[in-house]
């Protein structure tokens, strides 16, 4: 209970933060974490089975992610939605480990999904304050790429 605890107020500080300083692609990735987490929650296995096998609903949520934050790398002028979008893989394939090994141990399995939230979090706080950094310094911080090239 108290990981759950300390998730949620790191889920809620780096996207509250992100929601008020941050530019465009901040908001927009902080909105998709908030989404991501809500929807876990409602698809996640009752807590008897939960990462029995693989969780089928955990895992859809987790591959909308990962295309949200592909193409949010692709047309942002963001550094880190292109860590994020990586991360976001190894936490998708991890649900193909479960896979091809049948053996792991449902908490590990559990654990090995849950644990690039944090850094992905911290990655969102970090772009966020960067972004905070070049309209200090710069006065203008592009969201977008150029469409036009």
């Amino acid at each position: 209970m108290v990981r759950w605890r300390a998730f949620n107020l790191l889920l809620r500080g780096c996207c509250g933060y992100a929601l008020r300083r941050g530019g465009p692609p901040e908001r927009l990735g902080s909105l998709i974490f908030l989404a991501a987490a809500a929807l876990t929650v409602l698809g996640a296995a009752p807590f008897a089975t939960r990462f029995q096998h693989v969780e089928l609903l955990i895992l859809l949520v987790d591959a909308g992610v990962l295309c949200a934050f592909m193409i949010l790398a692709i047309r942002s002028e963001r550094f880190w939605p292109i860590w994020v979008a990586g991360l976001q893989t190894v936490e998708v394939l991890t649900h193909f480990a479960r896979v091809a090994t049948p053996g792991i141990i449902p908490p590990a399995y559990g654990e090995a999904i849950a644990l690039w939230s944090y850094p992905m979090l911290a990655l969102l706080a970090i772009g966020t304050w960067r972004h905070c950094w070049r309209l200090q310094r710069f006065g203008s911080d592009s969201p977008w790429k150029n469409a036009s090239g």
